[in-house]
This record gives structure tokens, sequence and C-alpha cells, in this order.
């Protein structure tokens, strides 16, 4: 599943990272497939990428067009990390 807007702050802060600098992503050769974006008008499909403090990542895939230096069609298809339960659980011992 994918999303269209951050759900909480460490990908909020992707995003606007993104959203700034959107050509430092990696280029995702070979998956420029939407017809919306071709590549002849300067779209390449690319990826960001942060690793958390607890080793999971947050990815965004998004459109960068070389032309207008923007990102477009971001989408963060990291699934949501559950907030109520961050860490193991404490468990009494029998």
């Amino acid at each position: 599943m994918q999303f269209t807007a951050p759900r909480n702050l460490n990908e909020q802060v992707l995003w606007n990272v993104v959203i700034d600098a959107p050509s430092l992503g990696q280029p995702l050769k070979g998956m420029n497939k939407d017809l919306r974006f071709p590549a002849d008008a300067g779209f390449q499909k690319m990826q960001a990428t942060h690793q958390l403090p607890d080793g999971t990542n947050i990815t965004i895939h998004y459109q960068y067009n070389f032309n207008t230096g923007k990102a477009y069609d971001m989408k963060i298809t990291t699934p949501e990390r559950n907030n109520l339960q961050p860490g193991n659980s404490i468990m009494k011992g029998d």
C-alpha cells in the first residue's frame, strides 16, 4: 500500500527533504512506466530512503523532472509503524 501524505513526524521530515532537494534521490532505472510522466519530458522515477534508529527504513518514490527540478507524484511505500507498541513487551515470568 502506498500513501500520498506523511503519517508521522519521521515521514514528514523525509518528505520535506524530497521537496527541497529532489535531485538527491536514487534513480530507479527501468521503473518509469507511468505514461503521465514520460522520460522524453524530463521525468525519472526516483526514491529517497532514511534509516531510523531502530533499523527500519522510510522510503518515498516520486517522479523527478530534470527540466523543472521538482518532484511529482510522491508516495510513501513504507508500511506505517505501530506507534502504540514501539518496542518489545515486558512479560512477567512464571
